[in-house]
């Protein structure tokens, strides 16, 4: 199976990251699938931004009709990224750069009940850097792929905990997949996901050795790459 190339946050190089006219030049661009990045709203509705402020109001404590305009609902990029996958990173963890934490997994359920609405359940992932949302995603869907983001975690443990948690994929950041990695997680039956790859070496021998997942700024190049 060849390798997946997801846009990072759309094709931003030609419009604003996590806007729908980045995702619209992804697809335009024939990408495999794009990743975005999805949290609440003040008022809850299902928002896309990266940063837990925008413009120096913080998106949690916002209500969705008062975030700047560029800012799409889930529900709006997904209506632009029809015919491929879509990589939902939700944006709950434990950090002193985000404000609030969800604990009762409503988030998951949030996002999970709008996929079902839209009838999206086949045609996308769900990472997240938090384990505990990842297992709630797991939990609520099994039938859903669900990647755990890693960062402070060894690739070993974090192959351990996603065993543990019955998920699909560890998601790394490429300068911390160490060599062999992606045969010792497809023996558990993992997939292996990397980011933020823009170097066309290292795109080309991530491809030749199996990796599952390319995450790329530069999608275009990613793509000629792979032919």
């Amino acid at each position: 199976m060849k390798t997946r190339i997801e846009a990072h946050r759309g094709l931003h190089t030609e419009a604003r990251e996590n806007t729908v006219e980045a995702f619209a030049a992804a697809v335009t661009a024939g990408v495999d699938g794009v990743e975005l990045d999805v949290r609440w709203s003040g008022d809850r509705h299902l928002v896309i931004h990266h940063d837990a402020e925008v413009e120096g109001a913080i998106v949690a404590a916002t209500a969705a009709a008062d975030l700047p305009g560029y800012v799409p609902t889930l529900a709006q990029a997904l209506d632009a990224l029809t015919g491929v996958c879509v990589n939902i990173e939700i944006k709950n963890i434990r950090d002193v750069s985000e404000p609030t934490y969800d604990e009762t997994g409503q988030l998951a359920r949030d996002v999970i009940d709008l996929l079902a609405a839209r009838g999206w359940r086949d045609d996308c992932v769900i990472s997240s850097f938090d384990l505990a949302t990842c297992e709630q995603v797991h939990a609520l869907a099994p039938d859903l792929e669900v990647g755990w983001l890693i960062w402070s975690q060894s690739f070993a443990e974090a192959l351990e905990g996603a065993t543990r948690a019955g998920l699909d994929a560890v998601n790394v950041n490429f300068r911390h997949l160490p060599d062999g990695g992606i045969a010792a997680a497809h023996s558990r039956g993992l997939k292996v996901n990397v980011w933020t790859v823009n170097d066309p070496a290292t795109m080309t021998r991530l491809f030749e050795a199996g990796v599952d997942t390319v995450i790329t700024d530069d999608p275009v190049a990613a793509l000629a790459l792979r032919g």
